[in-house]
């Protein structure tokens, strides 16, 4: 049965709450003061928690900011009663995280619907989040050993090779197979990286705080580190003079450096890959306004003149557990641009893709300023 906790100093209404819930269905607890309540949650774990903001030796704030800093509680919905309706006090609890208001008086439909509303959606965000972790654990299971496999083929193949008749290779022929084995050792490097953040960012989506905070992180002059990410990864195809930088600088862009550096790198590496030396890659970066009295935004735009993707192949970036198999036995997973796409929406900002098969393809990001 569903466990309601009602926070609420005055007996009036506590007690008729207490029966409203009740005869509702809802399995129902009463406290008179804040102590009490958080008391009461660390102990009981109700599914809801009513708090009137008003009471005596912890206000129905420091009850909130209590549940919201303790990762057991964090999540549980929560809504005020209040006869405080002003819009700036309202503005307040839901910064704090409060789920909704009840503005005093309230009658029975009122409370049940706000109720209700609040358990359902709880309930909808669990099974989602359940649904993300098991899809992101079977996209492990299947494709990390084939995906790890094929460079660790590569890089055991050869020092065996090696090994074997160390005095049978020349000294040229040795440095080849060492190459290679060192193309193979940093290939496995970026999948395991990119692993790691497209798990992170899976865990990131659950936990609505963290997302917070990490979107108040920003990179300044963000130009000068896009110009030289990009020049770091053509060096490693040895492709410097590919390269086209259209760069205009600004003050800074609201991405960790870190992941700003991730999506960079991505494109630029998916533009090499999958064009010929010799042929164009294009990387520009400057701040744009769409549309009248919108805000400013930042553009990176990376284009290549190589194969070109499907518009099926464009329709799964972003939904990595669904390429098909063909895809996967490519150079590369294709997890990279999965990972760019999901970092720039983690940011509030989108990746788009336009693309003519054989003839070129255009990333473009949108981030913000």
């Amino acid at each position: 049965m569903t466990n309601i906790l009602v926070i609420e100093d005055d007996d009036t209404i506590l007690e008729n709450v207490i029966e409203v819930l009740q005869l509702s269905g809802y399995e129902v607890h009463g406290e008179h003061d804040g102590l009490r309540g958080i008391d009461y949650v660390h102990r009981m774990h109700p599914d809801l928690i009513l708090c009137d903001i008003v009471m005596p030796f912890m206000d129905g704030y420091g009850v909130l900011i209590d549940l919201r800093s303790d990762a057991e509680t964090m999540s549980l919905p929560f809504i005020f009663m209040t006869a405080k309706a002003e819009r700036h006090e309202m503005r307040y609890g839901m910064a704090l995280g409060a789920d909704d208001y009840l503005i005093k008086p309230f009658n029975t439909d009122q409370l049940l619907t706000a109720v209700n509303t609040r358990l359902e959606r709880h309930t909808q965000l669990a099974k989602a989040q359940k649904m993300q972790m098991a899809e992101l654990r079977s996209s492990i299971v299947h494709m990390l050993p084939h995906e790890f496999r094929t460079p660790l083929t590569a890089i055991l193949g050869y020092t065996d090779i090696i090994l074997e008749a160390p005095e049978s290779w020349s000294l040229e022929q040795i440095i080849s197979m060492v190459e290679r084995v060192n193309h193979a050792g940093w290939r496995l490097f970026r999948m395991v990286e990119n692993f790691q953040v497209y798990a992170q960012i899976a865990l990131l989506r659950s936990e609505p705080d963290r997302l917070i905070r990490l979107r108040q992180d920003f990179t300044e002059t963000p130009g000068a580190l896009i110009e030289q990410w990009a020049i770091n990864k053509v060096n490693q195809y040895k492709r410097n003079s590919d390269l086209d930088l259209q760069i205009n600088e600004v003050e800074r862009v609201c991405v960790a450096v870190a992941n700003l550096k991730k999506i960079v790198e991505e494109l630029v590496d998916n533009a090499c890959k999958f064009s010929k030396e010799g042929t164009p890659i294009t990387v520009s970066a400057s701040d744009y306004t769409p549309a009248p009295k919108a805000k400013s935004l930042y553009g990176l735009q990376v284009t290549d003149q190589g194969r070109g993707m499907t518009a099926g192949q464009i329709a799964q970036v972003g939904a990595y557990m669904q390429f098909e198999r063909r895809l996967h036995e490519q150079q590369g997973s294709g997890l990279g641009l999965t990972v760019a796409k999901e970092l720039a929406e983690l940011y509030e900002g989108r990746l788009t893709i336009e693309s003519v098969l054989g003839q070129h393809t255009t990333v473009f990001v949108v981030l913000p300023l």
